[in-house]
């Protein structure tokens, strides 16, 4: 394994070729190139019919060159960008990368094939590692291997660099001065589900106190009724006895009960007073059994009358007219003559 590698072997001026020196041929894993002066380039590899002389000597072509199309396993240390702020994962790749264009690699002039390589295969895998906190650096990881390998391997992003790589491994580390700073995050985090748990366990112990505090209200006014109409029970039957036996053991409910009767009572003189209005209005109740005084002051009570003072005035006017009947009398008396 080696960090990179040159893939332009040698490049030799043919202008000025020997008669007598023999023309190169191919080896394996090798490519020959050569070019012109209008940047025409002719490929020769080992598996092709070696070039003739005079095309070599008199084919207007200037320089040659030797091209390494072996492949090799390139070791790539870096750094990558994580979720936590000021920390990065110090990252190594493994790749197997080869020449697969040598005519790329001539008018490139690429000497060191992982110098280019690094730049763009940093920028692939640190679009997804800044997505992970300094913790998460396995799945980082893996997330790395599965995506970048898609974009390099299948499909074949170096190729415009005249460079393939058909694979790799990336292995994310965990920065040594970060181990401090991931204790102290995990205890924040821990500690603040535990506040998140605690309030929850809270919240739902409050509910639950709602909810029973609810039930037993219900359950209490279900019962307060029943009681009531047992009690009710046993005063339309006339048990007074029995009925002051039951409140002497549930004292509780004396307070209701009155309130009960006291509302009874109002309910049904409401309803004597609404008869003896309509009553009146009807004027069921006429000559001999009121006078008029009598019934205007009634009216007053049932709320017939604007004013009190109506049926008040004429009350008093009608005992006043009797004590002067009773002295006209007195006098019609005075002035018969005695015998």
């Amino acid at each position: 394994m080696q960090e990179t590698f040159n893939p332009i072997i040698s490049q030799e001026d043919v202008r000025g070729w020997s008669l007598t020196k023999e023309i190169p041929v191919p080896a394996p894993n090798t490519v020959l190139v050569l070019s012109r002066s209008g940047g025409e380039l002719l490929v020769i590899s080992h598996t092709d019919k070696p070039i003739s002389f005079s095309k070599f000597k008199f084919g207007g072509y200037n320089f040659l060159y030797k091209i390494d199309v072996g492949e090799y396993v390139l070791k790539i240390d870096c750094s990558l960008p994580s979720k936590t702020s000021g920390f990065d994962f110090p990252t190594t790749v493994e790749i197997t990368c080869s020449v697969s264009d040598a005519q790329i690699i001539v008018k490139a002039g690429i000497q060191d094939v992982a110098s280019v390589l690094k730049g763009r295969l940093i920028n692939e895998m640190k679009q997804i590692s800044r997505d992970y906190d300094l913790r998460e650096n396995a799945m980082a990881e893996k997330d790395i291997n599965r995506s970048v390998r898609r974009r390099v391997v299948d499909e074949r992003c170096f190729d415009d660099l005249g460079l393939r790589v058909p694979q790799l491994v990336a292995s994310l580390q965990i920065d040594s001065s970060a181990i401090g700073t991931i204790k102290q995050i995990t205890l924040t985090e821990l500690n603040e589900a535990a506040s998140l748990t605690d309030k929850a366990a809270q919240f739902r112990l409050a509910q639950a106190d709602q909810i029973a505090q609810i039930e037993l209200d219900k359950l209490k006014r279900i019962r307060s009724s029943a009681d009531q109409e047992h009690y009710e029970k046993l005063l339309r039957g006339g048990e007074a006895s029995l009925l002051a036996a039951y409140l002497a053991q549930n004292p509780e409910n004396i307070a209701s009960i009155i309130d009960r009767l006291d509302q009874q009572k109002r309910l049904a003189s409401s309803s004597n007073m609404d008869l003896l209005k309509i009553m009146i209005e009807e004027d069921a109740i006429e000559g001999s059994q009121l006078d008029e005084a009598g019934r205007r002051v009634l009216r007053r009570l049932m709320g017939l009358t604007e004013s009190p003072k109506a049926a008040l005035e004429g009350n008093a006017a009608n005992e006043d007219l009797q004590p002067r009947a009773d002295d006209d009398d007195d006098d019609n008396f005075d002035d018969v003559p005695t015998s």
